[in-house]
């Protein structure tokens, strides 16, 4: 149970998903806070929460209770990430929180899933640095789970971050295949029966079947997602991935 508690200790605040995780009577106890930019006021329910993560506070011995409950299978997580920022007040962590919940790009604005643990690491690889950069300004390290393990990881190197939130083309386009692309990796892990040995297999596995998801439209001119995804099955079986290299 210490391993827990002093994970939280290391963070200040958590982001829940409650799109994904069914309501429990204890989660009334919790001070949470809607993230709803002004674009979502009429859609709150599909909104995150925020939790301020206060060590000593009545509400977080439950909090703990649940990561150790879920590691063991008996209970959802909560959280879907935590965030260092010790130097945040609540009401700026929000803002800056609500501000990139929605971007804009050229087709249109679009929710950016940052806090969903199947979304953000396939961020750190699609994203330019400069607008990786903008999410986590002025966070310090975001963690997030993969499988059972929390991992943390910094903001990029960068000199520049994108001031106008927005994703360009590529960016947009990326973004918008990470459904097919975790269906597609899910697939494979039911049929080799084995987890990720870390993030750098499970990036280099996301990037060979992007890529195989992108053959299976341009070239085999399959335009059905399930046909897609069988067409990127059958080449990711035949090939080993190459090693990923962290986005310049």
């Amino acid at each position: 149970m210490n391993q827990y508690q002093d994970l939280l200790a290391r963070h200040d605040y958590a982001i829940i998903d409650r799109t994904i995780i069914g309501a429990e009577d204890w989660h009334d106890e919790l001070p949470l806070q809607d993230i709803v930019p002004k674009q979502m006021k009429n859609d709150v329910e599909r909104t995150p929460k925020l939790l301020q993560l206060e060590m000593g506070a009545p509400h977080m011995a439950r909090v703990i209770e649940n990561l150790d409950a879920a590691r063991k299978g008996r209970e959802e997580y909560l959280f879907s990430c935590l965030l260092s920022a010790p130097d945040v007040a609540p009401d700026k962590m929000m803002l800056h929180l609500r501000k990139h919940l929605v971007f804009a790009s050229k087709q249109g604005n679009g929710v950016l899933r940052f806090y969903d643990g199947r979304v953000f690491p396939h961020l750190l690889r699609m994203l330019y640095p400069s607008t990786l950069g903008a999410i986590f300004v002025p966070i310090r390290h975001w963690t997030f789970r993969l499988q059972d393990e929390w991992i943390s990881v910094p903001p990029p190197e960068t000199n520049l971050v994108r001031r106008y939130w927005a994703l360009d083309d590529k960016e947009r386009q990326r973004v918008d295949r990470i459904h097919r692309i975790n269906q597609t990796l899910s697939k494979w892990q039911q049929q080799h029966k084995r987890p990720w040995k870390d993030l750098d297999e499970f990036h280099a596995r996301s990037e060979q079947v992007e890529q195989a998801l992108l053959d299976a439209k341009n070239e085999a001119h399959l335009q059905d997602a399930g046909a897609q995804i069988a067409f990127a099955l059958r080449v990711i079986e035949t090939h080993e991935p190459q090693s990923w290299v962290k986005p310049q």
